[in-house]
């Protein structure tokens, strides 16, 4: 084939191209049924994409994009800003958390979503912190700017959520100390910010 020219392959709506090497049906585009406008191998685990020598360089997939292990048992999919998986992450090294945006103290703060540790400014009390964008298990550690006041037990509004602290009693943070909270939901309690830890500097 002269590598100036373009060659293409037209396909009806209601035909599909097989490709055959050395003889062996090898893998398929389909144009029909439920595979429509798919490329797959014409075996399940086939064919592999790449090599351990020769690898592509980079994969691009559109909004909303899911990568399927074996029809369903574990899926990463994409959604803005964030992947979302359906099972379990086991790393085989340091996972590292960021430190995100600064929160401005008030009576209810929003959880910047750039970090899962926040520098708290300010000397407005808190009681309230939102969860839109976040789900039980999602931790956060705040580190006082200066004096400040974590009020227990404030009454949930709508997504603002309370805040549960040990022994029931507000934390007045000093400079550098530092809170950790989880979000999470029981069944006596409800959903709430729970306490982790804490340090007094």
């Amino acid at each position: 084939m002269n590598p100036k020219q373009t060659r293409k392959v037209n396909l009806a709506t209601d035909q599909d191209w097989t490709v055959d090497v050395l003889g062996v049906n090898k893998f398929k585009v389909d144009t029909t049924g439920g595979n429509a406008l798919a490329m797959f191998p014409l075996t399940s685990d086939g064919g592999a994409l790449g090599s351990v020598s020769l690898m592509w360089s980079d994969t691009f997939l559109a909004d909303g994009g899911v990568i399927n292990w074996n029809n369903g048992n574990y899926t990463i999919t994409h959604s803005a800003g964030k992947l979302t998986t359906n099972g379990q992450v086991i790393a085989g090294g340091a996972v590292q958390s960021k430190q995100g945006t600064d929160i401005a103290s008030a009576s209810t703060i929003v959880i910047p979503t750039d970090g899962n540790i926040f520098e708290l400014t300010g000397t407005t009390a808190v009681t309230l912190i939102t969860t839109t964008g976040y789900q039980d298990g999602f931790e956060i550690t705040l580190i006082a700017n200066e004096n400040v006041t974590i009020t227990h037990g404030t009454a949930t509004s709508g997504a603002d959520v309370t805040i549960k602290l040990a022994g029931s009693g507000d934390f007045a943070m000093t400079a550098d100390d530092t809170l950790k909270l989880v979000l999470s939901t029981t069944t006596a309690g409800g959903q709430a910010w729970r306490e982790v830890s804490r340090t007094a500097i």
